[in-house]
């Protein structure tokens, strides 16, 4: 009984230290989204957008590794392609992967790869046949870089930019008439390796740094 109760205390000891080695950046700012598409037997379309972020990062331990997540809206959305143009309402974007760290005098880089979905690229428009609305969703690769600079222990300022590379995506169109009682799915397309997406989006943002089990305000206190 004795040999358990200090295996435990020694376990909550521990557990207590790497909990408070946890360490949390989050910061919301504003984006602009740069984005090029290109769907098979097309040119190249151009979409830019304006919106709002949030980036979050999670280090455990200490240590300069760990996982980071990404996450964009992006509203309204212009895309011109072909000389025409094509207005979507919204686009949201996410990236999720592991994340790292580099301290710097000041604050310190950050970087970060893992898949990224754009999920969806939502638009409504008026043809000939009724009013059409446009869901489409693309699945690549992403990835994250910037730099904190820490105006006190708490609070930062986020600089950086992602950069993304989708190659699946999938796009359904549906039409309305009759006062929207009738809907009629005018297409579900699947394209994979034929398309391409590439996109560039910089960002600028406050942050707010915690740390520990219940998540302090500030920096973890260095031993």
């Amino acid at each position: 009984m004795r040999k358990t109760l200090v295996l435990a205390v020694l376990w909550a000891g521990v557990t207590a230290a790497a909990f408070s080695q946890v360490e949390v950046w989050t910061s919301v700012g504003l984006e602009f989204g740069n984005s090029f598409q290109k769907y098979p037997g097309e040119g190249w379309g151009y979409l830019g957008a304006p919106g709002l972020n949030v980036n979050f990062y999670r280090f455990g331990g200490g240590g300069n590794g760990g996982l980071f997540f990404h996450f964009a809206a992006l509203f309204p959305v212009i895309e011109r392609r072909g000389g025409s143009n094509y207005d979507y309402l919204f686009q949201y974007d996410w990236i999720i992967g592991p994340g790292f760290r580099w301290a710097a005098r000041g604050g310190g880089f950050h970087f970060g790869a893992g898949l990224h979905m754009g999920w969806p690229l939502y638009g409504e428009y008026a043809g000939e046949a009724g009013d059409y609305v446009s869901r489409a969703v693309n699945f690549g690769l992403g990835l994250d870089a910037g730099f904190k600079y820490d105006l006190s222990d708490r609070w930062y300022i986020d600089f950086g930019l992602t950069l993304a590379y989708d190659f699946i995506n999938a796009t359904a169109r549906e039409v309305s008439s009759g006062g929207g009682r009738v809907v009629t799915r005018v297409s579900n397309d699947t394209f994979a390796g034929d398309y391409s997406m590439a996109g560039v989006k910089p960002y600028l943002g406050m942050g707010v740094t915690m740390y520990g089990e219940r998540y302090k305000y500030g920096k973890p206190p260095r031993n």
